[in-house]
Order: C-alpha cells, then structure tokens, then sequence
C-alpha cells in the first residue's frame, strides 16, 4: 500500500491529477490518471512510468525460471 501511495504522490507532485490506485492483494497493479496539468507533466510522466514498466518488465524477466 505505501508503494502505491508514494507512487500516487510523485505522479501529483509532477502535475497529474490521478483518479485512483489500484492493487490486487498486496501487490501494486494499475493508476488511473484523469489528466495532466500541462504538456510537459504529460511527457515527464510517461517518462517516469515507461521507466518503471521497464523496470518491472526486467525484474519479471529475471524470476522467470527456464
């Protein structure tokens, strides 16, 4: 749950207005955000988040077992 929260408030502190969170058990799993409050929020955020997808995306990749 901090995870979510500490990723809803560094979407807000870089100008989206988020919906809501959403988790599945204990694991953080989708945001929904409504808007953006400028272009350059918009592009800093899918910065951020295409990041962070990579980043799970790897860590994903890695625990597979082959």
């Amino acid at each position: 749950m901090d995870e979510l929260i500490d990723f809803i408030k560094k979407l807000e502190d870089d100008g989206a207005i988020v919906v809501c969170g959403h988790m599945q058990g204990k694991e953080f799993v989708s945001i929904d955000i409504k808007a953006y409050k400028s272009s350059e929020a918009f592009d800093k955020i899918n910065e951020y988040i295409d990041g962070k997808k990579r980043g799970i995306d790897e860590y994903l990749q890695s625990r597979k077992i082959t």
